[in-house]
C-alpha cells in the first residue's frame, strides 16, 4: 500500500488506505490444520507465505 495513514501507538501498526491508492492482496488455498500437526505449523505457513509450493512435502495433512 503505497498511500496510507498508519497509527504508530497502536500494538499492530494499523494502515488506513488512502483514496486511490493501490494494494496488493495474496491469496491462498485454505489449509487443513490437524491437532497432531499444529506445533509444525507457524513453520509450513511460513514456507507458503513465502512463496514456495504447496508440493506434498509442504502439504500439511
Amino acid at each position: 500500500m503505497k498511500r496510507k495513514i498508519r497509527l504508530k501507538r497502536r500494538w499492530d501498526k494499523y494502515m488506513i488506505p488512502l483514496p486511490f491508492s493501490r494494494m496488493t492482496f495474496t491469496v491462498h488455498p485454505p489449509l487443513e490444520v490437524h491437532k497432531k500437526e499444529f506445533d509444525a505449523l507457524p513453520e509450513k505457513i511460513r514456507l507458503i507465505m513465502d512463496g514456495e509450493p504447496r508440493g506434498e512435502g509442504n502439504k500439511i495433512p
